[in-house]
Order: C-alpha cells, then structure tokens, then sequence
C-alpha cells in the first residue's frame, strides 16, 4: 500500500479525496495483487504439468463455489435496496439462471477438460486444508465485517481483467490440453468483472468518507488480496517445492504428462532432440546420429537436489568439464527444481535450454566455453553451477556475471573449481 497514504491516514489528518482514496485502492493492487505470484509466472508460462494445472483448477473450485454464498450473505443483511438489486447479478453471475449456465458451470467445464471427475471436485475432498480456511475466512468477512468493508473486499475485481487476459493468451499457447472451451470462464470474467469492479469502486468512494471508514476500507482490500496469496503459497509448497502434498489432498497420477504445446517455429533441432529423448531413448540415439554427435561422445548426469552433500537447493556435482558434442542430463530427484541456461553466460553461438519443473532434461553442448546453468525458482539460494566445454574461452566474462542472493557465491566457487 502506498506509504504516503497510511501516513495520511495515521496522523489525523483529513480525509482522502475520493480521488485519492482510489488511488490509494490501486495501490494495493499493484503491490500486493496475485499476478504477481510465481505460481501464476508458471501456470501462465506453460512450466506446469497437467497434474500441476489439475491441482490448481481442483483447488481454485473451492473459490469460485463460495463466491454466490459470501454474496448472498451481504445480500441478506442489507437495508440498501439499490446495493441489494446490483449485487444480486452476481450471484446469478456465478450459480447461473435459465439464460445462462453460470461461473461455476464454466469452472467445471474447466475441470473436466482436465480430466478432472466432476463429483470429486464439487465434494472438495481434495482441496488443500488452506484453500479451504483462506476461502471460508473471506466469506465470514463479508459476513461479519460492515457493508461498505464487505464492498471494498472485492476491489480485487480492478485488477482482475489483466491476469485473466494473460492467463487466456498464456494456456491456450502453452499447453495442448487447453483450448477455448476451457478457458470460457475467463473469457466470460473480461465483461462481468469491470462492470461489477466499477460498481463497488463508486460505492466506496462515495460511502468512505471519514479517516476511520477509508482505513476500513484499505485494510479489507489488503486483506483480500491475502486470501489470494495465501491459496497460491499452499498451492506452491504442496505441488511445486518443495512437494509436500499434505494426506488427504489431491494427487495428481503419475501417468499425467507434461503436455505443453510448442509455438512454432521456436524450438531448434537440438530442443527437439531432447523431447525425443524423453519420449522415446532409442530415437534420441538416432537424432543424435542425425545433428552429427561425436561417436565417443558422453553422457553426464547432474542431480537436482533439495538437499545434497554441499547444502540446501544444490545440482550435483555444481562444477563439470566436458568435451564439445558431450550431453549432459538434470536428474529430477526432488521435485520443483529445473535446469536452464544463465542468460548471457555461455559463449556465442550457444543453444539455449530450458526445462520445466520437476523435469529431467537433456541438452548437448557443442560450442566450447564456460555456460552457467539455474534452477529458475532456486536461483537467488544458489541452485547454480558452472559447466566448461572444452577450451573455456570466456571464462573472464563468466567470472563478471553477477547474481542474485546466495548464487553469487556459489558460482564463484564452481568457477575456481574450473581452472
């Protein structure tokens, strides 16, 4: 939240404007909306498999289903007719009426494109025990809280239109079991979610008139934008890493693949070998004949690692020499790990690479030099390490790199243990 705007607030001083306070309400939003975090970068990338997108479709159901009850509580204890009669469209937004499905249809329609059993994602047995406390707090708050915070609370709706676009473009590029039948809810969301945003915001600006009424209403949008942040985190500690599904929650098959699609025209013949490698070893042996691999080249394996013999979020071994043509393959051993090549640290001419979560990837390095490779969620932990091709001719520029946080160092050591 804006900090010139608490100050203002804190101190006993006027009022907000309206103005004001709407931009006091956007920036809360811009600071603390769940677009910004790394569990969406990943679902909207395509870095997630199927059973990863199955959990977070399974989960976010218990959201979608309590949005009609926490708005017909408000409903119910309301004396405003004019409050009453627009808040009403959304509930019907949502369960539905003889024109129109509903929100939650369209969620399960999402869910059944998954492959998702429709009974078991209504029951909600498998939906994390936090999705389930952070979804009924919020509607408790409406519940419980005044009129004008239980509006306020769903000015996340402002910012909503942005995620929904992104996750739209994002899914229906990067993975092949989504298409525009799945993805109708958001679609629908574009329309709906303005309208109803526009509303509440005029609704507060105008009722949010006192110091004590506008800091009602900041704290309840921040507290909002929390219960969104908190099912992301359970989603990511349960199904990303460190991979602690509780018992009882969902688990995804082991027999659910990645099944991203690749936009064309992006991958080269070397990214396409190692899709073939995973799919199928013996034609990985006969694409590497095809992209002309050495005859003694080798294999080198490098575990990723929550825990190793150097520590916390480690590859193993984080420093390796090989030849030019020689492959190296990133074991997934623990989950949510992946392996990537350090941007601007590999020499020129190099093919870059980039592996999903929790997957095993190979890649065959045949230009000579010194590449840095990354866990993308572990990088600033130091899950680095350094490899050198042959002549390592731009040592000097890898040695200048910087990165972030823990990885500095790590990278640093690797590289000494390079000369």
């Amino acid at each position: 939240m804006n900090k010139h705007f608490i100050l203002a607030l804190d101190t006993g001083s006027a009022p907000m404007s309206p103005a004001d306070l709407e931009t006091a309400l956007r920036a809360i939003g811009t600071e603390r909306y769940h677009d910004l975090h790394p569990f969406h970068d990943l679902l909207h990338g395509g870095h997630l498999d199927k059973g990863q997108v199955q959990a977070w479709a399974l989960n976010r159901y218990c959201y979608q289903a309590a949005i009609p009850r926490k708005d017909a509580s408000l409903i119910g204890r309301c004396e405003d007719r004019e409050l009453r009669r627009e808040w009403l469209h959304r509930v019907t937004d949502h369960d539905g009426n003889c024109e129109d499905p509903g929100g939650i249809e369209r969620w399960l329609i999402l869910t059944d494109g998954l492959g998702l059993d429709r009974d078991y994602v209504v029951s909600q047995q498998g939906a994390l025990s936090t999705t389930r406390f952070a979804v009924e707090a919020y509607v408790r708050f409406v519940r419980e809280k005044s009129l004008l915070e239980a509006v306020a609370s769903s000015l996340t709706e402002l910012f909503a239109p942005s995620i929904h676009r992104r996750r739209i473009a994002g899914m229906l590029k990067n993975y092949s079991f989504i298409d525009e039948t799945v993805v109708a809810y958001f679609r629908r969301r574009l329309d709906q979610a303005p309208r109803d945003a526009q509303f509440a915001l005029d609704y507060v600006k105008r009722h949010a008139v006192t110091v004590e009424q506008q800091r009602a209403v900041l704290a309840a949008l921040t507290f909002k934008t929390e219960v969104l942040w908190a099912q992301l985190d359970a989603l990511h500690y349960a199904y990303v890493t460190p991979g602690n599904i509780p018992p009882g929650a969902f688990r995804p098959a082991p027999s659910a693949p990645f099944d991203a699609c690749q936009a064309p025209g992006t991958a080269g013949p070397k990214e396409r070998m190692i899709m073939i490698r995973k799919q199928a070893p013996w034609l990985g042996i006969v694409a590497g004949l095809l992209v002309a691999a050495p005859a003694q080249a080798t294999d080198f394996q490098v575990k990723m690692l929550s825990k190793g013999e150097k520590g916390m979020m480690v590859f193993q071994p984080d420093a390796l020499k090989i030849a030019p043509g020689d492959t190296v393959t990133f074991v997934s051993v623990d989950p949510g790990h992946n392996a990537e090549l350090i941007r601007n640290m590999a020499p020129e001419g190099a093919e870059p690479f980039a592996g999903k979560p929790s997957e095993t990837v190979s890649h065959t390095f045949s230009v000579p030099g010194v590449y840095g490779v990354k866990c993308r969620p572990h990088y600033a932990m130091g899950m680095v390490m350094a490899i050198a091709v042959g002549e390592p001719i731009n040592l000097d520029a890898a040695k200048a790199m910087k990165h972030p946080g823990k990885a500095q160092k790590v990278m640093d050591t690797a590289l000494a243990e390079l000369h």
